[in-house]
């Protein structure tokens, strides 16, 4: 639902972990609205293209994949117990990279 975004692009709120450590994080993104921040180009996909083929094409969100570069140790703000992202952190700048890739989705088409 849109209202739970509260005006923003993404909202995303977990824990991440590496070996023994855990982080509890949120990240309230705004993408540019600007066409070149807004789009992913090339996303590998076979499907087919003919008007006999029924079916729906879904996109698969590959979530590591938007997180792989985050550094965590960069997050220095806190709110309600949860690192929180800042854009002028690595961790921001790293995860709107992930996002805009194009192996963090996958399209498949699904027969009815």
């Amino acid at each position: 639902e849109f209202a739970k975004l509260d005006g923003k692009t993404l909202l995303l709120e977990g824990k991440a972990t590496k070996g023994a450590d855990e982080v509890s994080f949120r990240v309230a993104m705004d993408i540019p609205d600007d066409a070149r921040m807004r789009i992913v180009q090339s996303i590998p996909a076979q499907v087919p293209l003919d008007a006999a083929s029924a079916g729906r094409l879904e996109v698969e969100v590959l979530l590591d994949s938007w997180f792989t570069n985050v550094d965590f140790s960069t997050l220095t703000q806190e709110e309600q117990g949860k690192k929180v992202f800042t854009p002028d952190s690595q961790a921001w700048i790293a995860l709107m990279q992930g996002v805009r890739a194009r192996q963090s989705y996958r399209l498949r088409w699904v027969n009815p």
